[in-house]
């Protein structure tokens, strides 16, 4: 029986993911398991305190420069162009499920879904006088900086952790007899 040309595509394929995978580990044992492991281990570390230091870090960012307010600031001119529905001032007795369930049918879907997480819990009186897109710039440009401040965090504290490793590795040649004077 002759095999199709997709089935041999998928044969190449997974070949070449297999040989990948040989040639990775053999890289692994030449660099070494136990290195290998500690690597992975810093780099979840520094992620997880990144996630859980990403709010303090955005807020004091944003006491310096207040980029949560320059970022709502272009979300809510953004939202402005997109109709009237987003910059009316939501009158009184309004609450954000209402608000949610008139939001036009031509927005998009991901965009509705993330409206709809930050209106539905508003009641009336949290959000009278105010525009939708006042209201969901605000949140979404701190969900933004947060996830800017995480990142940022990520990039400072691995930098750090790398450069004490590599200064460890260094201090440890310091006095090796391959040194040339």
């Amino acid at each position: 029986m002759l095999l199709s040309v997709s089935s041999t595509v998928g044969i190449v394929i997974d070949v070449l993911i297999i040989a990948v995978i040989a040639l990775l580990a053999l890289i692994g044992l030449r660099k070494g398991f136990f290195k290998s492991v500690l690597a992975l281990f810093s780099t979840l570390v520094v992620l997880i305190i990144s996630i859980f230091c990403a709010g303090p870090f955005a807020n004091l960012i944003n006491k310096i420069y207040d980029f949560t307010g320059l970022i709502a600031d272009k979300i809510c001119d953004g939202m402005s162009s997109m109709g009237a529905f987003y910059v009316e001032e939501i009158p009184a007795g309004i609450s954000g499920k209402q608000i949610v369930q008139s939001i036009p049918s031509v927005t998009n879907g991901f965009l509705k879904k993330l409206m709809a997480y930050v209106l539905n819990p508003l009641s009336a009186g949290d959000i009278e006088g105010a525009t939708v897109a006042e209201i969901v710039s605000g949140a979404f440009a701190s969900i933004i900086m947060l996830i800017i401040s995480a990142i940022l965090l990520f990039i400072i504290i691995k930098s750090i952790f790398d450069m004490k490793k590599e200064g460890v590795k260094n201090e440890g040649n310091k006095y090796s007899t391959n040194t040339i004077i």
